[in-house]
This record gives structure tokens, sequence and C-alpha cells, in this order.
């Protein structure tokens, strides 16, 4: 089933279904060059994502004729331009100034090497938007990755500076939505794990991911017009554990420097 509708059709006559699933596959195809950071091919793009490799084609070349792929003669691959990254130029330069929020990010990992996370909330899910993994990790952290808020440590650390009333809706949500039992939080133990990790300032999650991987994380400081981020450093359970307060000292260095950041606007005033 063709993915891909001609430009020149009447919006009118493209079917909901197909536009969704084609916006959807656009966006993976450019968090797939965001995480690997080198070119690909057709057929590795699509048996990577499991799409079908001749819709995959067609996308690939309408986003380089629309200018945010580059197709490179040699070896037939594709790699993104210089248009992806002016998309979101004018976003860090309004939440955070001149501020390298993506250097920063990248120097934490080269002096940590873990993962290193930085997600948002989405109901009661939290979702990964920047996932830089690594070396030699093999994590299953990857971006646009949605886990349940209340078990990963990147939503823990969102949720522990929530109100309690706040709180406790928000495991009333989560335990109606999910099915698999082993998935539900008792509320009163939930609350004071919460309560533990908000007088420390960090939470931690262990073999949610995969056996013996976890995330220490804690929450960014508040940026003006923007949703809650947190941040948070993944890999091998013992590794975490051995190096904690180490890492945890990381963290709060990025945290400094954001709110040093030149020309940053305002933070959030903290409620209360």
């Amino acid at each position: 089933m063709a993915e891909h509708v001609a430009p020149d059709l009447a919006e009118d006559a493209i079917p909901a279904a197909a536009t969704t699933k084609s916006a959807r596959r656009a966006l993976e195809i450019l968090e797939f060059f965001a995480t690997e950071h080198r070119p690909a091919t057709v057929a590795e793009l699509a048996a990577t994502l499991n799409y079908p490799q001749s819709s995959t084609s067609v996308l690939l070349k309408e986003l380089a004729r629309l200018g945010y792929l580059e197709r490179r003669a040699g070896d037939r691959s594709f790699s993104p331009t210089l248009r992806v990254m002016l998309l979101g130029a004018w976003l860090q330069d309004r939440l955070i100034g001149r501020g390298n929020l993506l250097g920063l990010m990248q120097d934490l990992r080269h002096r940590t090497n873990c993962t290193v996370l930085v997600g948002m909330q989405r109901g009661v899910q939290v979702q990964y938007i920047l996932a830089l993994r690594r070396r030699r990790g093999n994590d299953r952290l990857r971006s646009g990755l949605l886990r349940p808020i209340c078990h990963a440590a990147i939503g823990r650390a969102l949720v522990m500076v929530k109100p309690r009333s706040e709180i406790e809706l928000m495991v009333r949500r989560a335990n109606a939505g999910n099915k698999d039992p082993a998935l539900h939080v008792v509320p009163a133990d939930f609350l004071a794990e919460m309560a533990e990790s908000r007088k420390r300032g960090w939470a931690g999650s262990s073999g949610r991911i995969g056996h013996g991987v976890g995330v220490l994380a804690m929450p960014l400081p508040p940026l003006a017009e923007h949703p809650a981020l947190a941040l948070g450093l993944g890999g091998p359970t013992v590794t975490l554990n051995r190096q904690r307060d180490v890492l945890i000292g990381e963290m709060r260095a990025v945290c400094e420097a954001l709110k040093a950041a030149p020309d940053a606007p305002d933070l959030v005033p903290p409620e209360g």
C-alpha cells in the first residue's frame, strides 16, 4: 500500500490515515539520523524502521526534494542537510540564549560514558526527546521512546516535583491505563518514594528497559514557555551504583550551566 501522496493532490482527497503515517515516518527517519550520526541507504532505513522499501524510497526522495535530506551520488545514501538543524535553532535561542544545550549533553556523555537522556511528560508516559547513546552501548534507549511515567527514572524526576494531589491523580490514571497489573503502583508507596527522591534531588530506576540497565535522573531547570524537562544518565546498573555520586554531580553541573547560560531568559519561578 502506497504511503506517499503526490503533493499536487487536493488536501481533502488525502486519506487522514495515510498522511498521519507518512508524517510519523518522516519524523522517525530524521530521528534515526539524529541517533546514528551517519548517512543511510533506503534499504538500511527500511530494514531498521520496518517500513516497506518502496514507500521508504518515495519518502526519502520527497524529503530530499524539499531540502531536508541530501542524496549522495557515490553510494546512493541519504544524509540530513542544515535545513533540519535550522528548524529548531530559534527554539534553542529562545529557551537558553546562546547556551548550547546539545553541546552540554554531548560533553556530559563524553565525561561519563553514559547514555544521556532528556525527556518530557506525555500524559501518563514520558518520552525521550533526546538520547545520546554511550560508546559501545546497547541500552535500547532511543529518541522517541515512550515509557510509563511512574516507572522510568526520567518520569519519576518529572513527577517528584509535582504537588501531592497531582501525583495522586497521575497514579490513578496510570494504573487505570495499564492493563498489566505488574505495572500498577501502590499510591502510598509511590508517594513515599517521590518524597525521598525530592529530598535528595534525583530519581532512579533499574531493570525497566533491560536486564542490568538503569537510569539516574533529575529535573532540568524550568525554562519559560516550555514543558518541564528531565535529564538522565543510562548504563549498566553496576556502573551507575558504583559511580552514582560522581554521575549525580555531573548532572547537577549541567543544570547549573543551564541556569547560568548567557542571555538565557528568566527561569520559571518555583511553585510555593
